[in-house]
């Protein structure tokens, strides 16, 4: 490279000096002891000075003090480079500015000085702070549409479940005609329950207010669960069918296992509308690291053309079926918030079998676990059985009462939490516990975790019209066994008093 002569030096010497000078960056250099040696033009603008030479740096503002330049030279002289954020007040301009200063130890000549630019970051403040303000208002805002939803469902399912549980008494007490009006009155109102849930699923959906939250599970346990919810939905209904379980051992996955199991819910519901005899499978098989869990049934099959507009909103494959064609919909969202896959494979008068496919963590110690049969569980076990029951309605506590009639049970009603705890605490020997989650004075909750620190044995189901998954895993974490949907039958109160009664 060529030697610069000294007029081509004292040029570029020159124009660094006239950029330094006029450049955008405000730039300062500042001696040990705190005193502004030299500053450019734009730390004028910003401090609201026009010479701030030989003027201490810790008396630009009342909030800087001594000790802080002490400590940032001594940072400086460890580390090279410091760098702090400071609000300042420019009474000219009646403004505050935001400044970020990067401060860096130099030597000239010997003598340590700190070279410190100054970033204007005020805007960039702002706009943070009117981010973290839209953000906590749009918290706000879904906390708030949760709620309504989770009230929505909690006022529709409340009186629901007088009209099913008095109507299934009905049926059950005379015979005849009114017995076929009962039945249509549950069937209908079965209708509505499922229509309401899926258009309140929708909305959440749409508004992403559906979370996922990954736990290991017990995949097989799902899978009984179901078997034994669906074996009295198609008893319901009078179809001639069967649900199958082709597997029998326990399989864990790593995955949000309510959103697994509403998944395999509405392919049920699909399998169920559309069979009316015959065997519908349900199970799953493992590939690699991943498995597909499917529901297979002998209905009346699917053309190919129609194999991916049923997964769309409002498509039905007949005017004729009941349904507002959203299950299927639903199941291809929640599909998608697994981070799943879907297949469908269907021949017209065949049947149809749909399959999700998600990850998994597999437990290398699988156990057999007995498959228990539901229509072999006898109900003579409840002769006797104290059963304490929180209602803060009294239509509910008849309705308990009157389903579990039969069954020779002793029923201890309570109308709030508080004197849910006085009555646990007064009657030994209480067997189990069906608990309504919103009580006045003190709810479900509470009362389950107050009875929980003394009594970690009794099950207690949580009998509610809450819908939400977050209902559910507050519940269980506070130490409810199980629950109990509104609107309930006496078979699905039978049947769950059943499966936690010793």
């Amino acid at each position: 490279m060529a030697k610069l002569s000294n007029k081509e030096s004292d040029k570029l010497r020159y124009i660094f000096e006239y950029s330094v000078d006029n450049g955008i960056f405000p730039i300062l250099w500042i001696n040990e002891d705190g005193l502004i040696i030299y500053h450019n033009k734009a730390v004028s603008h910003y401090l609201g000075e026009d010479n701030l030479i030989n003027t201490y740096m810790y008396r630009i503002s009342s909030d800087v003090k001594k000790d802080d330049w002490t400590c940032l030279w001594k940072s400086l002289m460890e580390d090279e480079n410091h760098k702090f954020i400071f609000e300042f007040y420019n009474k000219k301009q009646d403004k505050i500015f935001t400044l970020n200063f990067l401060s860096t130890k130099v030597e000239y000549d010997g003598v340590f000085y700190c070279h410190m630019v100054m970033v204007d970051i005020t805007e960039l403040v702002e706009t943070n702070n009117r981010l973290s303000k839209e953000k906590d208002r749009a918290e706000v805002s879904e906390k708030l549409k949760n709620a309504f939803l989770s009230n929505m469902t909690h006022e529709i399912r409340t009186p629901m479940n007088a009209i099913v549980g008095f109507s299934d008494l009905i049926k059950c007490s005379i015979g005849g005609q009114f017995a076929n009006y009962s039945t249509a009155i549950i069937k209908n109102v079965d209708y509505l329950a499922t229509l309401i849930d899926n258009i309140i699923t929708i909305t959440r959906l749409d508004s992403d207010q559906v979370k996922i939250k990954y736990a290991e599970f017990d995949l097989m346990e799902v899978l009984k669960e179901l078997q034994v919810k669906y074996f009295v939905k198609i008893k319901d209904q009078d179809k001639k069918l069967k649900i199958v379980l082709d597997n029998y051992d326990s399989f864990n996955v790593e995955s949000d296992s309510g959103i697994v199991s509403e998944c395999i819910q509405k392919l049920l519901d699909n399998a169920i509308k559309f069979s009316d005899t015959g065997d519908i499978h349900i199970g799953f098989y493992t590939q690699d690291k991943n498995v597909t869990i499917y529901v297979k049934d002998e209905g009346i099959g699917i053309e190919n053309k129609f194999h991916e507009i049923i997964f769309d909103r409002f498509r039905k494959l007949s005017r004729l079926t009941l349904g507002a064609g959203l299950g299927l919909s639903i199941f291809r969202s929640n599909v998608k918030l697994l981070g799943a896959k879907y297949n469908i494979t269907s021949r017209l008068g065949q049947g149809t079998l749909v399959s999700l496919t998600i990850g998994i963590t597999p437990d290398l110690s699988l156990v057999n676990p007995e498959n228990i049969l539901v229509e072999n569980v006898g109900t003579d076990i409840l002769e006797n059985k104290q059963i304490l029951v929180a209602e803060d309605l009294e239509i509910n506590q008849l309705l308990i009462h009157d389903m579990l009639l039969p069954y020779k049970v002793d029923i201890i009603r309570c109308m709030d939490g508080n004197e849910v705890i006085e009555k646990f605490n007064e009657i030994k020997n209480i067997d189990i516990i069906l608990m309504d989650l919103d009580m006045p004075y003190m709810d479900g909750y509470e009362a389950a975790r107050i009875i929980r620190q003394k009594d970690k044995v009794v099950p207690i189901i949580a009998q509610t019209a809450y819908t939400q998954k977050e209902n559910r895993e507050r519940a269980r974490k506070i130490g409810f066994n199980d629950f109990l949907t509104k609107p309930i039958t006496r078979d699905s109160l039978v049947k769950i008093i059943l499966k936690h009664i010793k």
